[in-house]
């Protein structure tokens, strides 16, 4: 049986626990840059995958998730804080939720906002540990 050298044990976690963190904050960054219209692909194609939209379906959320990310981007732009931003998008959200129930079926609109959750709840874990 081969003994495990300590030192390589505790390079390599370390090592590895690098790569997770550059590898999160270079998503960040990598979506902090892209256009209205990458986040609106990005976030289309996610959906169709995890609501299974048909084709149809998937060009009105593409239209919808334009929209939303062009405003969304224009209210950053204002240069507002992060409480101000919230209180601006809330309304966007709104909107886009009405859209996207006149294209979404009952079960997919309901997994949509159940994943939505989901979502919040990650992105509040993430604050978490950056405090």
């Amino acid at each position: 049986m081969k003994c495990i050298n300590v030192k390589s044990v505790v390079t390599m976690g370390f090592m590895a626990v690098t790569l997770l963190i550059s590898a999160s904050v270079s998503a960040q960054d990598k979506m902090q840059h892209k256009t209205p219209e990458e986040k609106a692909k990005m976030m289309s194609d996610k959906m169709k995958t995890a609501l299974t939209l048909t084709d149809e379906q998937y060009q009105k959320v593409q239209v919808i998730n334009l929209d939303f990310a062009t405003k969304s981007k224009d209210i950053k732009k204002d240069g507002a804080d992060k409480s101000a931003w919230m209180e601006k998008i809330k309304p966007l959200e709104e909107e886009r939720n009405t859209a996207l129930k006149g294209v979404l079926t009952p079960e997919q609109f309901t997994k949509y906002e159940s994943l939505k959750e989901e979502m919040k709840g990650k992105m509040k874990d993430k604050q978490k540990e950056k405090s």
